[in-house]
């Protein structure tokens, strides 16, 4: 399940990262982006943000998002893109979720057992 979640996560941060890059104007007009300035002149790849959903389904921690060009990490307070934040909200939501989940089902399988 946790699997799952991580891939779905880092197709939708792609997708979203891909769409916003494409479309600046758009985006900051119905308010994906905060700025259409400080968008980068490409996407991050796919495998970025499968690392990325990894790091952040583990709930290791992290700074903010890498900039793949430079190297450089962009602080989560600097992010321009209210899409982004608003997924990983919901990523963080969902992991918390799937974890109560599965110490329910674990919860019930051991009041069976006893």
């Amino acid at each position: 399940m946790h699997a799952t979640c991580a891939v779905a996560f880092a197709c939708l941060y792609y997708t979203q990262d891909a769409f916003t890059t494409r479309h600046p104007r758009f985006s900051k007009q119905v308010g994906l982006i905060q700025s259409a300035e400080r968008v980068e002149a490409r996407p991050n790849t796919l495998l970025y943000y499968v690392w990325f959903s990894c790091l952040t389904q583990s709930t290791i921690g992290y700074g903010g998002l890498l900039d793949e060009e430079t190297g450089r990490m962009i602080p989560f307070s600097k992010i321009n893109s209210n899409a982004y934040v608003v997924l990983n909200i919901a990523h963080m939501l969902c992991v918390f979720a799937l974890s109560g989940v599965l110490l329910q089902k674990v919860k019930q399988g051991n009041a069976g057992n006893a």
